[in-house]
């Protein structure tokens, strides 16, 4: 990686660790407990789970630090999505994910999918209405917009993105996230 990137890569992952430091998870969803969610309330085997056992899923992984998150104890890729995360759980695990996504970048994996698609607000979408996107975010402070809006603008040059991965990002940065890129982040990209 040339220094350039290196220096990119650095203000991004800095923005975010600043932006959403001492965000905690407090009533939102665990990534365990959004399995649970994504399948009714039931386990693999279709069994409901008893509200004992929902509690302690919630406090099978990292839920008072995302940056401490133990990617091995948490549900593995394909088993994540932001979707039933819902708002304080989303802004929970978000900044992880994305850090996580800059290390670890796999097109296929749900993690990867999920995550881009939920920062990515699609014009005239028949099913989901605009303001259903800008409610989504409306979770996160302009600080926490800011970082996002930078690892989005930064992604396609950081990382040797898919051709779909790309468009999503490039498309997600101009209907949305281009009002929050810090100027300096542009001045990088230059």
């Amino acid at each position: 990686m040339n220094w350039k990137k290196r220096a990119l890569r650095n203000r991004v992952e800095k923005r975010i660790r600043e932006a959403f430091k001492g965000v905690k998870l407090g009533e939102g969803y665990s990534l365990h407990q959004q399995i649970l969610v994504s399948n009714y309330g039931c386990d693999e085997e279709g069994n409901e789970v008893s509200g004992r056992e929902w509690e302690r899923l919630r406090t099978a992984g990292v839920i008072d630090n995302w940056e401490k998150i133990d990617w091995s104890r948490e549900p593995d890729d394909e088993h994540i999505s932001m979707v039933f995360l819902y708002d304080k759980g989303q802004r929970y695990y978000l900044p992880a994910l994305m850090l996580r996504l800059l290390d670890k970048y796999d097109s296929s994996s749900m993690r990867v999918i999920s995550t881009l698609s939920f920062l990515y607000p699609r014009k005239n979408d028949k099913q989901i209405s605009w303001e259903s996107y800008s409610s989504n975010y409306s979770v996160f402070t302009h600080e926490q917009m800011a970082a996002i809006g930078s690892f989005l603008n930064a992604l396609p040059i950081l990382l040797d993105l898919e051709t779909r991965d790309r468009r999503i990002v490039q498309r997600a940065v101009e209907n949305y996230w281009h009002r929050f890129v810090p100027e300096e982040d542009e001045e990088l990209l230059r």
